[in-house]
């Protein structure tokens, strides 16, 4: 009877221990549910929230190039040597900084307010010369046009890989080697062993979409439901006025290898320069449409 016991004590020790495995690999695998579902629901927001971000077809930019880097004022001693020689180089030159039109760019909401060049290595001893710093390029949609502080023309950026170099880089500081003895660093705090900072100017950068056909018309008119049937554009749709916000483009494909841009242009009412609606601001996008 004692020996039964033991048993049935085993048995439901074993049966505990069992249970006890099978909720925790439920609980994890409930863990792990609900963590994917977490991060499925995290995505959905931020995909909704790019959506729903703004459509940036203005931008008033501060551009400067990057700085120079710094001379180097240093000299080489050798053992049983009294004589030392200067051995200072000089710094690299600062980067440019160029606007370049990029297809996979659709709009200016991410370029800040003030774009600076990359500043130039600094000079070293035994006569290393600073690295010059890269070009800095950036991507702004096909169709820009950048206009001057006042309001003129610069460029029209309206093909694939245009580009405007829009600030110049600085020069690098002299070292106590290079050039002339009127240009050398002559002492450890002069002057001329700083680098020079870049040019500095003010643009206007305006976004005019290049379609050959533009959709014009009062709200709810079907423009948004045409663009999405004809072309590869997803715009929103729904039943109600402005529905679509901001101006969308769409390709459409024939078997002759030949493409069309479609343009879905928002609603327009009367005395829209009165700001009416949306405003008359975005008809810009349709200036360049061919019909």
């Amino acid at each position: 009877e004692e020996h039964y016991l033991a048993q049935c004590r085993i048995h439901s020790v074993s049966a505990v221990a069992n249970l006890t495995t099978a909720s925790r690999k439920c609980a994890g695998a409930r863990h792990d549910d609900v963590f994917a579902e977490g991060r499925a629901a995290k995505k959905k927001a931020y995909i909704n929230r790019m959506k729903e971000k703004g459509f940036v077809d203005l931008r008033r930019v501060l551009v400067r190039g990057g700085r120079g880097g710094l001379g180097c004022f240093s000299f080489h001693r050798e053992p049983y040597t009294r004589k030392k020689r200067a051995d200072g180089a000089d710094g690299g030159r600062g980067g440019d900084l160029a606007f370049v039109a990029d297809g996979s760019v659709g709009s200016l909401d991410h370029i800040s307010s003030t774009l600076v060049g990359y500043s130039g290595n600094n000079g070293g001893s035994n006569l290393c010369l600073g690295a010059n710093a890269s070009e800095r390029i950036v991507k702004v949609p096909i169709g820009t046009i950048i206009h001057s502080y006042e309001g003129e023309a610069l460029a029209d950026l309206s093909t694939e890989g245009a580009k405007y170099l829009a600030a110049y880089g600085g020069n690098g500081g002299r070292g106590n080697t290079g050039g002339s003895k009127s240009t050398q660093c002559t002492e450890f705090y002069d002057e001329c062993k700083q680098g020079e900072v870049g040019t500095e100017t003010r643009y206007t950068l305006e976004v005019k979409t290049l379609a050959d056909v533009g959709l014009v018309g009062m709200p709810n008119a079907g423009k948004s439901t045409f663009a999405s049937a004809v072309s590869n554009a997803h715009p929103k749709i729904a039943n109600y006025p402005f529905t679509t916000l901001n101006p969308h483009l769409g390709v459409i494909d024939f078997e002759d290898f030949w493409r069309m841009r479609v343009a879905d242009i928002p609603g327009i009412l009367p005395n829209a320069h009165k700001n009416k609606g949306l405003g008359h601001k975005f008809l810009r996008h349709i200036e360049r449409n061919s019909v």
